[in-house]
């Protein structure tokens, strides 16, 4: 079970590596991984794999961009005003193929 501290780290260094992420030549992040999860284990005295590193921060991304996009989708509902603020909906996102499916339409 992560807790709150071990989920700062592992957010932190990942934003602190960025650049050093995306610079990473091919598809393998597996040495990155790994060093985050043996910087978490040395502090913390866990044994967290660089795979089950990697799976947090995923999920921790998703959840947050499903979070805006509910909020998004609630203030469109709710206020029937136009979401004009795209700046809080993740740019990857096709924001009315989710209003469209949440209300049904097609």
């Amino acid at each position: 079970m992560w807790t709150n501290d071990q989920l700062r780290l592992l957010i932190n260094e990942r934003k602190s590596r960025n650049i050093e992420y995306h610079n990473i030549v091919g598809s393998s992040r597996v040495d990155f991984w790994n060093e985050i999860a043996n910087k978490i284990n040395e502090e913390f005295r866990t044994n967290y794999t660089g795979h089950q590193c990697k799976d947090k921060f995923r999920n921790l991304v998703n959840s947050h961009n499903v979070s805006i996009i509910f909020f998004a989708i609630t203030k469109y509902l709710y206020t029937c005003t136009e979401i004009s603020h795209y700046d809080y909906i993740p740019n990857n996102f096709p924001i009315i193929l989710v209003i469209m499916s949440v209300c049904g339409w097609k």
